[in-house]
């Protein structure tokens, strides 16, 4: 019985083992002479630490894609600065990117052959920015108003979605919506509201006849215009283009202001509001 008793202890349940903790950092891959870089298990880092990870997976990212661990990788050195420039811009972009690296790595070690990671890695920078608006507003422009036509400038300028500008014109130069009229500015005819007018391209509140305007176009062709005047500001509610003009159903006969042979002309100035 006390040899049984025994012999059952011994033979008892073993202890399960502890799970192997994973690999994080360079480790080389079997059967080979190349290290592969595993990155942390970001989604289960604080903040601070999770940051401090993102920025120690680009540095050695970059660090064996410029060929400085002398394995044999060196990547196209234009791609790879084009890559880092976008990810410094949003850093979260670096996880997903350690993880699908990790994976062309490893078939690298098997096979010494970098075609398909070259290939991935050439067409991460349209990856990365897929979606993203690339048309951020961030110049100043300056122009003349044209009163007789319908938009300036004839090509539309693009601007991203969120991007505020200012846009001012001088106040004090003179024309008129048709021969023998009133001589008005940019800033519109005072007693002449287009407000829920369908005649005029500017039909909101606020809205005056002969008044500097603003279209705005998004991707999917919805058309806003709204009052500028002699100065204004709007943000683009999202991606698209905008132009400029003169809040009148027919442009074509507006005429400036003319003095001993001196044409007055508005001019225009269009900035990013930072």
């Amino acid at each position: 019985m006390i040899f049984t008793a025994l012999l059952f202890t011994a033979c008892g349940p073993k202890k399960p083992q502890e799970p192997a903790a994973p690999k994080v950092g360079w480790m080389p891959e079997e059967g080979s002479s190349v290290a592969c870089y595993y990155p942390p298990q970001f989604d289960a880092l604080d903040e601070m630490p999770r940051r401090e990870a993102r920025s120690e997976a680009l540095d050695a990212l970059i660090e064996q894609w410029k060929g400085d661990r002398n394995d044999g990788i060196s990547m196209n050195p234009d791609v790879i600065d084009s890559i880092q420039n976008i990810i410094w811009g949003d850093m979260s972009k670096v996880e997903s990117v350690t993880r699908d690296n990790l994976s062309y790595c490893k078939q690298f070690a098997s096979s010494s052959s970098t075609a398909s990671w070259e290939s991935w890695l050439a067409s991460l920078p349209v990856k990365l920015t897929e979606g993203e608006c690339n048309d951020h507003f961030s110049v100043i422009m300056s122009h003349t108003v044209e009163i007789d036509v319908d938009w300036e400038p004839g090509e539309p300028i693009r601007i991203c979605g969120g991007d505020k500008i200012r846009v001012m014109a001088s106040p004090n130069d003179r024309y008129q919506l048709e021969p023998g009229g009133k001589w008005i500015t940019v800033d519109g005819d005072p007693e002449v509201s287009t407000a829920g007018s369908d005649e005029f391209p500017c039909q909101t509140e606020g809205c005056l006849q002969g008044q500097l305007v603003l279209r705005f176009m998004s991707k999917d062709n919805e058309t806003t215009v709204v009052p500028i005047g002699s100065s204004g500001t709007f943000t683009a509610p999202s991606d698209g283009v905008f132009s400029y003009g003169i809040n009148d159903n027919s442009p074509e006969d507006n005429k400036w202001y003319q003095s001993s042979g001196v044409i007055e002309h508005a001019s225009i100035e269009i900035r990013p509001v930072q």
